[in-house]
């Protein structure tokens, strides 16, 4: 399965678009085998799942392990210039994709110098 799908995808892509691509890998899987692929993805932290919006994501472990390769490969990856660190689904702010919790944060930072001012 494509990585790209879901790096070029604001993050996510759909359980269909990832089962299709099963269908592309030299090792022929069942869609059966790809669904319990994707589970156990998600299971053991390299994906993870929507079920409400029925779309995949990068789980933590995804991001922790693979975060030197996917800043080496992908130079669509946007960085908080908050933390520093990949964004995978974030918001944007001020024409820059930020992670909602340093968004958060920034801003009950904020709030304080203000009372205190």
């Amino acid at each position: 399965m494509k990585l790209q799908l879901i790096v070029k995808n604001e993050g996510c892509s759909s359980s269909i678009d990832l089962l299709n691509e099963a269908k592309k890998v030299e090792t022929k899987l069942t869609k059966t085998d790809a669904n319990s692929a994707l589970d156990q993805f998600v299971a053991d932290g390299w994906l993870s799942h929507d079920k409400d919006a029925g779309e995949y994501g990068i789980g933590i472990r995804g991001l922790i392990e693979l975060k030197p390769y996917l800043r080496a490969t992908f130079d669509e990856i946007e960085v908080c210039d908050l933390c520093q660190d990949i964004v995978v689904r974030g918001e944007w702010q001020h024409h820059k994709k930020r992670h909602k919790h340093c968004i958060e944060r920034r801003t009950r930072v904020m709030s304080r110098r203000q009372a205190q001012d």
